[in-house]
């Protein structure tokens, strides 16, 4: 299969990507490959083409009442990296290897994931370097019944033999160890015409809240309303302080022809 598509929205900027499954009885493999993948986020230009492709691999079998899976690629970071004492971005790629794992009972589907990053680049105040990371995720799904739903998750990131300080570009310190948590409830309400939903997210050492709500409903045939509010609290000395005291409520209306 191909496919392609804009990170920028311009149109100039697509990205093809090819990709292909292989099933084996019940155990399935795939792959993709992206020739020439696009930096999402440049706060600077890039100081040399980073156009290196990247690939992945990924091996899927069931085991017991769930299903665990594989994976290998070599990837482009999201974001550039800024480069602090040369005032450059750069964004090389980086390797992955993962495992995750799914188990269903009882009604709830619990989800493990542990992925190794090996050679992504990070800054201190005169280069950069490169550095590897562990990223864990725990999480559950769980349907309380046929209309309400709970899910819940949380993650781990740990750089690896960290012996100095690194830094974001508004200056903030890349701290060794990042963990946050999300938990996520919703509720169909009047015989599926109305939904709620609730987030509750953040990071784990209290430096970002995040609560979110939002009513939609789809009563209508043509017609979907929409209202969702949120309330963000973050700490003055974390790399979130600008969002501290962030409200806001928004309304949508979606017409179908």
């Amino acid at each position: 299969a191909s496919s392609c598509g804009s990170s920028s929205g311009e149109s100039d900027a697509g990205q093809w990507a090819l990709s292909a499954d292989y099933f084996i009885g019940e155990d399935i493999l795939s792959g993709f490959s992206i020739v020439q993948p696009a930096i999402s986020s440049e706060i600077i230009p890039l100081a040399s083409d980073n156009s290196k492709p990247e690939f992945g691999l990924k091996y899927q079998r069931p085991s017991g009442q769930g299903q665990i899976s594989l994976y290998a690629a070599q990837l482009l970071p999201q974001s550039a990296v800024i480069n602090l004492g040369a005032g450059t971005s750069s964004a090389q790629p980086y390797n992955l290897l993962g495992l995750s794992y799914n188990y269903a009972r009882s009604g709830v589907l619990w989800e493990f994931d542990l992925g190794y990053k090996s050679g992504q680049e990070r800054s201190d105040l005169i280069g950069l370097s490169r550095h590897d990371r562990l990223d864990l995720g725990v999480g559950f799904e769980y349907a309380l019944n046929s209309t309400t739903q709970i899910n819940m998750a949380a993650y781990g990131q740990f750089w690896l033999n960290q012996t100095e300080k690194y830094y974001f570009p508004s200056g903030f310190e890349d701290k060794e160890t990042n963990a946050g948590y999300q938990l996520y409830i919703s509720k169909d309400l009047s015989n599926e015409t109305w939904n709620a939903a609730a987030v509750f997210s953040g990071a784990l050492d209290a430096s970002l809240v995040n609560q979110a709500i939002s009513v939609e409903y789809t009563g209508l045939d043509e017609l979907k309303l929409l209202v969702s509010a949120y309330w963000i609290q973050a700490n003055s000395d974390s790399l979130f302080s600008a969002y501290d005291g962030a409200n806001g409520i928004s309304f949508s209306v979606k017409r179908s022809f």
